[in-house]
């Protein structure tokens, strides 16, 4: 049926791989929906970040500043801490960030009471 629509092409190599036995033990199970095993990775992850600065020079030192202001930008989000994003080092990365994400987060800052009954009718409510 697809020849007939068109061509058809075929990759000999896996393209994506399915975790079958994924257990709560895993480090990534469900990392998504519990947000204090996210914040202490991040945590974890931006204070490598800091001990490894001090033996970095150059393009290196530039690359792994920048890392850490990506995680550092990322527990922001989830920490909800939405004036913070909009700051100082951390607007640059604001303004990459699809028009969706900045919408959102301007509801957070500027209309508390609309975001909230958002949350509350897509289900978010802790």
């Amino acid at each position: 049926w697809l020849s007939m629509k068109g061509k058809v092409r075929f990759l000999e190599r896996p393209m994506s791989v399915y975790r079958v036995a994924s257990n709560a033990g895993s480090w990534s199970h469900g990392v998504g929906r519990r947000y204090g095993s996210l914040t202490r990775f991040l945590r974890g992850e931006i204070a490598m970040f800091e001990a490894l600065l001090p033996h970095l020079e150059g393009e290196k030192l530039a690359l792994a500043r920048q890392e850490k202001l990506k995680r550092e930008f990322e527990q922001m989000y989830i920490e909800g801490r939405v004036w913070e994003q909009v700051k100082g080092p951390y607007r640059a990365l604001y303004k990459k960030q699809p028009l969706p994400y900045r919408l959102k987060q301007f509801l957070k800052r500027n209309v508390p009471g609309l975001n909230d009954y958002y949350r509350k009718k897509r289900g978010y409510v802790e």
